[in-house]
């Protein structure tokens, strides 16, 4: 868990839905902007006192400043709201207040009825990201489970690779002691050179399979190695890694409680069922296209206007003399109120595209079901094999038991026989290749039920439990 590049891997996934569901959810932060530019026009006017021969340019200049703030809201409305301010000066006799300030306050909103009411794409696109994340965190701890019960795999291959290597080597051991035993016989007279010749096979024969079981495991070693440390060259060198034997353990078989385990845990399943979810969002929507559009739109807004006229000094719009600017009174509600309230309403005919989609999303909802159910049946089959495995393991290793009883029976029996001048080296070599045969039958036995023990935890989901491995904590690494 620490070093496996694998899971490392694995847990990028999650961090991106999570990043993706935050951009999905950043659709909904309202638009703040702001604006500020001066203007400075000439123009040149064409009117009475150009007949006279007069050069008349208008000239003015505009300073502007505005600010808002605009967005949607999940359940579909509108909105926005946005401030403007302006000071102008003109030699335009048109322009009457010198200088003149102009100020709006406008308000909009728009609530959807029927289309894209509640469930609209914006809104959509948040709970798909939500499933997503989930179905992520799901496959996660899918990656997690194959990955723990690989690197348990592993280890007890390599338990069974070093087994295999021991039994090779004391094999190896029994048949150079019986090569020194048979030539001492030999010079003495006891036995012919055939016998002697023999038990030389016998040892040239055990040195090759001690050397194929060394190389076995030094592969698993190298294997377990590569699951656990990410190693590099020096650490394949370096590390050492020693596993136990692999021995018995007593373990429960219930067909019954293994169902009921793997249909509350497996996460195939949790994601099997967001997939239904997912597209059943997809559908929510299509459905919600079908539905014409009705829109209400409510607008509210405050103008104001001041300046002072030149001309009359006691004249001045919204705000007294003394040259307090509009906004001043503008907030105070003192300006031009406007407002409008109304509604719009769409609909294409026959409106073919909704219906099609929307029935094309029914079909999509039905398969994910029907995935689901094959999942489902899945999880049913492999988890009855998984169980028939482990059974039989545990028949399999009382039966390699009782046959490795009986094959040291029959070497040690064979070997009083050598000793009494009743049997040969080759009959004692044959014996002890059995008792070794029956050895690592045992072992590949044990093997096999510790494999088919998390086997059945991973088809009943129930591995990570087993070493208290948390979801939460993992994905936070």
């Amino acid at each position: 868990l620490d070093n496996n590049l694998n899971i490392e891997l694995a847990r990028y996934e999650p961090r991106i839905s999570q990043e993706l569901l935050d951009q999905a959810t950043g659709a909904f932060d309202p638009n703040l902007g702001a604006s500020s530019k001066f203007e400075h026009d000439e123009a040149p006017s064409a009117g009475f006192q150009v007949q006279l021969g007069d050069d008349v340019v208008t000239t003015s200049d505009k300073w502007s400043y505005g600010g808002g703030l605009d967005g949607i809201l999940p359940f579909g409305a509108s909105y926005s709201s946005e401030y403007s301010f302006t000071r102008s000066e003109s030699n335009s006799t048109l322009q009457q207040l010198q200088p003149q300030y102009r100020a709006k306050w406008l308000n909009e909103i728009r609530v959807p009825l029927l289309r894209d009411f509640l469930t609209n794409e914006k809104s959509i696109t948040v709970r798909r990201s939500r499933v997503s994340l989930e179905s992520s965190n799901e496959n996660f701890r899918a990656e997690l489970t194959d990955l723990i019960r690989r690197v348990e795999i592993l280890y007890w291959q390599l338990a069974a690779a070093r087994a295999r290597h021991a039994v090779a080597s004391q094999s190896l051991l029994t048949a150079e002691k019986l090569l020194q035993q048979t030539r001492v016989q030999y010079e003495v007279g006891v036995v012919s050179r055939v016998a002697v010749v023999q038990a030389e096979a016998g040892v040239a024969e055990r040195e090759f399979q001690e050397i194929n079981a060394a190389n076995d495991l030094a592969e698993a070693h190298d294997l377990l190695l590569r699951a656990s440390f990410a190693p590099s060259q020096s650490i394949y060198g370096n590390r050492k890694v020693v596993p136990e034997r692999p021995g018995f353990t007593e373990y429960r078989v219930d067909l019954d409680v293994a169902l009921q385990k793997a249909f509350s845990n497996r996460p195939e399943l949790e994601v099997g069922r967001m997939a239904v979810e997912d597209a059943q969002l997809d559908l929510d929507l299509a459905s919600n296209r079908v539905w014409p559009a009705l829109d209400v739109i409510g607008r509210y807004q405050l103008d104001g206007l001041a300046g002072s006229d030149p001309n009359d000094p006691n004249l001045a719009v919204l705000i007294p003399q003394g040259g307090r600017e509009t906004h001043d009174d503008f907030f105070r509600s003192d300006g031009e109120h406007s407002w409008t309230i109304g509604a719009e309403f769409s609909i294409p005919i026959p409106n073919t595209l909704a219906r099609a989609k929307a029935t094309e999303k029914r079909i999509e909802v039905r398969r994910s079901r029907t995935r689901l159910r094959n999942i489902e049946q899945d999880v049913i089959t492999e988890v009855r094999r998984a169980v028939r495995n482990l059974a039989s393991s545990i028949e399999s290793v009382q039966a390699s038991n009782r046959r490795v009883s009986a094959q040291t029976e029959t070497l040690n029996a064979e070997q009083e026989r050598l000793r009494l001048g009743d049997s040969t080296p080759f009959q004692v070599l044959e014996f002890e290749e059995d008792l070794a045969e029956a050895e690592q039958q045992l072992i590949e036995s044990l093997q096999s039920h510790r494999e088919d023990i998390a086997g059945l935890e991973r088809a009943q989901g129930t591995l990570l439990q087993r070493f208290d491995i948390s979801i939460e904590e993992q994905l936070s690494r």
